[in-house]
């Protein structure tokens, strides 16, 4: 009986160690050694359970918020050295960093989903901006300050200015994107030619990035703390790119904000044409 239980045992082991010497990895064909969890020629990871909903959110999670993945590193350095960050990506450091368009790209999704969540929200607190205007409005046209003409443009601006809320609400993540060249355009004209306009599509795209994620934050401040939340979101992209930009150009900080604020105006007047278009085409219907 021991000997029959004994050749059993060393059959089965047997077994085993043949199957796994003849494991292969899946994605480069390369033999694998026993118990591997990474293959040692392309290496990936060697899978060895079945795909669920578990395991799909545990590979997101390690995918994107492990503390040792690229995506990590690329958000702890934006957030305490943005200029080392894109420098040394644009130097040729790309394996240690999420390349810009995937790091923005997700800055957007996040950004589009909360947004649509919270629309609601976010359409009200625009909408009670508007009702400031209309009050202000209403008290200029009762005191004789403003004549009945203006009175009904200015009230059709607040309407048009709400319908352009909702517009940019619901194609939010598009125009993100469409607006990165002319960030990209804009920076480059006023920040100057060190950088060529690829390189200036890399900043912002890191920096529109970081933005997005820390521009959330202050969202959702200002609808479950405090409504000025919303404003300190813009004071926060002011010190955040002047800065960047003095590091990456060795500017003062003086000459950095004054060429910030050039670049907003330009985005201002392009808001303000954009705006116009849109009242044009609205009124035509």
């Amino acid at each position: 009986m021991f000997f029959h239980l004994f050749f059993i045992e060393k059959f089965n082991m047997f077994t085993r160690l043949s199957i796994l010497c003849e494991l292969k990895c899946k994605n480069c064909n390369k033999d694998i050694k026993d118990y591997a969890r990474f293959c040692e020629s392309c290496g990936a990871k060697v899978m060895d359970t079945k795909i669920s909903l578990a395991v799909l959110f545990q590979e997101f999670m390690s995918t994107y918020f492990g503390w040792d993945t690229s995506f990590a590193k690329t958000l702890r350095g934006l957030i305490t050295k943005p200029h080392f960050v894109i420098s040394e990506y644009l130097g040729g450091v790309r394996k240690r960093y999420m390349p810009p368009i995937v790091f923005v790209s997700f800055g957007v999704a996040l950004s589009s989903i909360v947004m649509n969540i919270y629309s609601d929200e976010y359409l009200n607190l625009t909408s009670s901006f508007g009702e400031t205007q209309l009050e202000i409005i209403q008290d200029s046209y009762d005191e004789g300050v403003i004549d009945e003409k203006q009175y009904q443009v200015q009230l059709d601006s607040i309407k048009t200015s709400k319908e352009i809320q909702k517009i940019t609400l619901k194609y939010f993540n598009i125009i993100s994107f469409l607006l990165l060249p002319i960030y990209a355009l804009f920076t480059l004209l006023i920040f100057g030619r060190k950088y060529n306009y690829g390189e200036h599509l890399v900043i912002n795209s890191y920096l529109q990035g970081l933005s997005f994620f820390v521009g959330l934050l202050f969202i959702l401040a200002c609808f479950y703390i405090w409504e000025p939340f919303f404003y300190f979101q813009y004071l926060f992209l002011v010190i955040y790119y002047s800065w960047t930009f003095a590091k990456l150009l060795n500017y003062g900080p003086g000459k950095a904000v004054l060429k910030f604020l050039i670049f907003i105006f330009l985005l201002l007047g392009l808001f303000i044409m954009t705006s116009s278009l849109i009242s044009c085409l609205y009124d035509s219907k």
